[in-house]
This record gives C-alpha cells, structure tokens and sequence, in this order.
C-alpha cells in the first residue's frame, strides 16, 4: 500500500517520546542511525486524517479529503497546497500549546509555516520510500540529518543538529490529536485559526500592524458569520409564504458596515458589552493602519488585545483552549 503525506519540521527540532542516546558505544547507533531516525514513534488515525512523527521530530499529516482531490492545474495545485497549509498551520501551534501546556515551558517561538517548509513524503507498506527535498528552508538542514548525512570529523553525537533538542512526551501528541479532531470537522475555523498563526508569526518579529491587521480581519469574519446566523434565526415564513428575510433583504443586511453589526451583535445581546469594547478599540487600530493616521504607533498592547480577542472568540464554541505565548523573538541591534 502507498501512502503519501505533507511533512515538516520545526525550526527548534524535538525528540519525539524517546531521545537517541549517543552514548551507548554498544547500541551501534551510527550503523543504525537512519532506521532510529525515522522510527515513527507516534500515530493517530482518524476517519478524516492520519498523523505520524518520527523520533527525530519529522511531522507528517494526511488530510484524506484533501489527498483524493483532482489537481489538473496549476491552480488547482496552488489552492491545494494553500489548504494544506492551514491545517499544518493548526496542527503548530496545537503543538506549540500544548506543549506549554503538559510541560509548563515555552520551547517553540512558532513562525507561520510557508510552502518552501513543508515537503511531501511517500510510504511504501509503512517504509518511507521518498521525499523531497525542502531546500530553501531550515526545514532542508533537519531533512539531511534524517537521511544519515554527517558533518564531516564530527562524532555523531556532537552534530549541532542533534544538540540541545527537548524531549516532547506522548501526553502532548495525545492531547494535540484530540484537538485538532475537533478542529478538522470545521473547515472555516480551521482557515480562521491559521488566519490568526500568520498574525501571530508576524507578532513575533514585531510586525505590529501586520499582526493586528490580519487579526481583525479574523474577528470581522466571525462577526460577519454572527450576523449571518442572527439573521437566519429572525427569518421566518409567514401565511402568504414570505419570508421576513428573503434573499435580496439579506444581501443588503449583510452589506452592512461593520461598526453598525457589531452595534446591532451588542443591542441583541448577542455579543455582550466589555467584548464589543475591545472590538470597536480594535477596530479603531486597524482603521488608523489602513488610513496611515502619521499620529499613530501600532504598540505592543494593541496587538497582544487584538490577538487575545480573535483567539477568543474563535474558539467560543470549543470544548478547549490554546495557548498563544505572547512574547517577541528579536535579536540585538
């Protein structure tokens, strides 16, 4: 049987559930160093999707519905990679979370994932049989240690790219899968969620109105989407058979500037009143982006609230929470 998957690693690589010990001279480790390395060490199989990880860290994820589809195209290709990003997007920062979260340490500064990252890799009756090569990318240094590929007159031990790596435990991966099942049966909370990584990926660099921009564009969509809903509720059919919202009454409804729903979303008591402040404080922030208001700086705060409000409402209806670390990874000047 031939399988195929998308795979990544993360720029701070990982063991997963055990480490190699290069210490045991009896193991025999360089002359089984490939075999240890690609041992997948976890594996979760769902109805929609399947995921692996490697011991060395190698992430691997088939979403089935999206495998069967037809890319006769390069436009088809395009929007098929595009989707497949969002889910590994998700499945990050799931990781990133819940790591934080069983461990109680920050160890990932996430960093959206981009095409160039990722790469495909093919089983063969459960034998990894191919792969490509991620060669624009940090993700290509970790793809050449998997494949035995040494740094000349160095123990194998001593390789940097074996060094200072964290041992991820199998409660991480356990609670990881859990969520993301719940997450994968919502195609536009998946696409929203990964919405909200590139906001927080540019937040880390320090991109603030980038952040906040690509946030509120996260919290106008689930308003818009609560407007939608709050109006189908209100639609009802009446004894001459109209419809209190028909179709063209709708499309002017949903037409509406967005300060006015978010006024409406509150006066129904749909949103309550201290959300619908940090949105229209927010919405404020991006209109001043947009309009390039030379009087204001995008801060720090400004992002952290946009952020914590997109997080926060997309996962309203969620039976979890994620964790988002809210700190910058800067160099020196």
């Amino acid at each position: 049987m031939i399988e195929k998957y998308v795979g990544f690693f993360t720029p701070r690589p990982f063991w997963a559930i055990d480490a190699i010990d290069f210490q045991d001279a009896t193991s025999g480790t360089l002359q089984r160093f490939h075999p240890l390395m690609s041992e997948v060490t976890y594996q979760f199989t769902s109805g929609s999707f399947s995921f692996r990880v490697c011991r060395d860290g190698m992430i691997l994820l088939q979403i089935y519905e999206i495998e069967n589809r037809i890319r006769d195209d390069i436009h088809d290709l395009v929007e098929w990679w595009g989707e497949y990003l969002d889910y590994l997007n998700c499945l990050y920062l799931l990781l990133d979370s819940e790591f934080i979260n069983v461990s109680n340490i920050q160890y990932f500064m996430f960093a959206e994932l981009r095409r160039n990252d990722v790469f495909r890799v093919t089983f063969e009756d459960n034998q990894e049989t191919g792969m490509s090569i991620a060669t624009e990318s940090i993700t290509g240094i970790y793809q050449s240690i998997h494949h035995s590929r040494f740094v000349d007159g160095l123990p194998i031990g001593y390789d940097p790219r074996t060094q200072n790596r964290v041992v991820i435990p199998k409660q991480v991966f356990d609670n990881l899968t859990e969520k993301f099942e719940f997450l994968i049966s919502d195609k536009n909370l998946v696409s929203l969620l990964s919405g909200l990584s590139k906001s927080l990926s540019e937040f880390k660099i320090g991109n603030y109105t980038t952040s906040l921009t690509l946030a509120w564009f996260v919290i106008e969509s689930i308003l818009i989407k609560k407007w939608g809903e709050l109006l189908d509720a209100k639609n009802i059919t009446y004894a001459d058979n109209s419809r209190r919202v028909n179709t063209d009454r709708k499309k002017f409804l949903m037409r509406s500037d967005i300060s006015v729903v978010a006024n409406l979303l509150e006066l129904t008591d749909n949103i309550d009143f201290s959300l619908f402040k940090k949105i229209d404080e927010i919405r404020d922030y991006r209109n001043k982006i947009i309009h390039q208001n030379p009087d204001y700086i995008c801060k720090f705060e400004h992002c952290t609230l946009a952020l914590g409000t997109a997080l926060e409402r997309l996962l309203e209806k969620a039976p979890f929470s994620i964790i988002v670390p809210l700190s910058i990874q800067l160099s020196g000047a």
